[in-house]
């Protein structure tokens, strides 16, 4: 997956495209475990968005699933965030 990861450095979000990234605190803990550690899955979601105007990492404590079981929390969030998502100028 890292492999995956680093492929895609290459070609990051345009910088006025909103991006919201849901990630369940089960995958970033069991990164942790990884030989990548230091909340690399966390890093490598953030390096994707770095020169996003407009976008949020959110943590969400779930497992894998988190979009089968967490679907409440992540609407509530996303709603929030296109709310304040800025108008183009």
């Amino acid at each position: 997956m890292k492999e995956n990861f680093d492929k895609s450095k290459e070609s990051l979000f345009p910088s006025d495209l909103p991006v919201a990234f849901f990630l369940a605190k089960e995958s970033i803990e069991s990164w942790k475990l990884s030989p990548f550690k230091n909340n690399y899955w966390i890093k490598m979601h953030k390096d994707l968005i770095k020169d996003s105007s407009y976008a949020e990492v959110y943590e969400i404590d779930a497992d894998h699933l988190l979009y089968t079981t967490k679907y409440k929390e992540i609407t509530e969030k996303l709603n929030k965030f296109l709310a304040n998502v800025p108008s183009a100028s």
